[in-house]
């Protein structure tokens, strides 16, 4: 399905009578199917961590792997970061089975921040969410 797919695009290019605007055109003309697992996963596999989120908006076949790796691992230092990771896997309950570790530690600078009831709260809901293997607070 995929190379009938390929080179049919190939054939209207050589013809002229069809361009591909983007990548992201010619990925959401392809349906999820055709996009096998193993060929979605090493994608995703050799995406660099910053490119995961670009990934996720390319097309809906790629998301989903996507998102595993982007949420495996949770760690930062920054509290409104993890806060609005937090609301993220709150509203979206199903990101809370993907994160394995969950770390969260202040960042340096000689002061320690208090934490408000909100984020708190938001911790615990987001907790709730997640099905995780390892659990550190520094």
């Amino acid at each position: 399905m995929l190379l009938l797919s390929v080179e049919l695009t190939m054939s209207l290019l050589a013809s002229g009578t069809k361009i591909l605007v983007s990548f992201k055109e010619f990925m959401t003309s392809i349906s999820s199917n055709a996009l096998l697992t193993l060929v979605r996963r090493r994608i995703v596999q050799w995406t660099r961590r910053s490119g995961l989120a670009v990934l996720c908006l390319t097309c809906e076949a790629l998301q989903r792997e996507a998102e595993v790796k982007m949420y495996e691992i949770i760690m930062s230092g920054n509290i409104q970061t993890m806060f609005r990771v937090f609301q993220t896997v709150i509203s979206r309950s199903r990101l809370g089975f993907y994160i394995c570790s969950f770390y969260i530690f202040q960042d340096g600078g000689g002061c320690q921040r208090v934490l408000t009831g909100d984020f708190c709260g938001a911790i615990q809901l987001a907790l709730s969410k997640m099905v995780l293997y390892s659990v550190s607070s520094y």
